[in-house]
């Protein structure tokens, strides 16, 4: 699990980075109501970590060969 939470994590940081500070940036200039939607990226990201890479942290083929 921990392999597949770092390959996804080296190939898509500076996404999830985005993502952090754009919620923060629209939660300071419309309403800190949209914080909430941090919880959401946790599940998401490992969501996406399993789906895409293997135990070994290499990525699955997209016709599952």
């Amino acid at each position: 699990m921990k392999e597949q939470l770092k390959a996804l994590w080296r190939e898509t940081w500076w996404l999830w980075c985005l993502f952090v500070a754009g919620i923060a940036f629209i939660s300071y200039a419309e309403t800190p109501a949209f914080l909430l939607t941090l919880a959401i990226l946790p599940p998401v990201y490992v969501y996406f970590a399993f789906i895409r890479f293997d135990e070994d942290g290499e990525k699955v083929s997209e016709n599952g060969q």
